[in-house]
């Protein structure tokens, strides 16, 4: 059994920046033992200790869901020393990791009901593990109506834009993407959060 006190060995096999001030970057973490990988299970919503070998660890929430193969996303903020040095690796580089912590969404209670996943700027990191999650064409069916609001102080910070374009496409979720004042170029909605959420959100039955 593996000790849940010693880190797994990961490789950074991707790094993307996804804000335009390239303070929050995406990196994609591989197995570099296949046994550690196959042992390891989560649900979306739990986190992961991750140690920069020399500077310490902390925790970071798994973005990547459960229904998706290949290496496992985590969304990091540049924002102390723990972080910065991370920012500072390249791919091909180690990590340790340690989990998966914590107890994830209660799925169980969102079966059957309308969800709305609600997040801004950066803290969108473990919504989108669930959003992957429900809109997975095995589980889509578990769930009514999925509302996605989202928003950031201008349009290059968002997170995972790609993504966000794709569901606004699909006819089984409505997305609402915001930012706190107009911008050249920006055609959606403009404002905060929560006055989108008033303004659009289903009842919960």
């Amino acid at each position: 059994m593996r000790n849940p006190y010693l880190p797994i060995p990961m490789r950074i096999e991707r790094i993307f920046v996804e804000t335009d001030d390239e303070m929050l970057r995406t990196f994609d973490l591989a197995f570099v033992n296949e046994e550690d990988g196959e042992g390891f299970t989560f649900t979306p919503g739990q986190f992961c200790e991750i140690s920069v070998f020399g500077k310490g660890e902390a925790p970071f929430a798994i973005a990547s869901s459960p229904t998706e193969k290949g290496p496992l996303k985590f969304t990091v903020n540049k924002a102390g020393v723990l972080t910065t040095a991370l920012h500072n690796l390249s791919e091909g580089d180690i990590v340790g990791l340690r989990g998966p912590l914590g107890n994830g969404y209660p799925l169980d209670i969102f079966e059957g009901h309308n969800v709305v996943v609600i997040g801004g700027g950066f803290a969108f990191t473990s919504l989108r593990s669930l959003v992957i999650y429900m809109l997975d064409e095995r589980n889509r069916p578990r769930f009514k109506d999925i509302t996605i609001i989202y928003g950031a102080r201008r349009p290059g910070l968002l997170l995972y834009k790609e993504e966000m374009a794709a569901w606004e496409e699909r006819d089984d979720a409505n997305v609402y993407l915001t930012v706190d004042r107009e911008f050249p170029g920006w055609t959606k909605r403009v404002g905060f959060v929560p006055n989108v959420l008033e303004e659009v959100a289903p009842s919960a039955e």
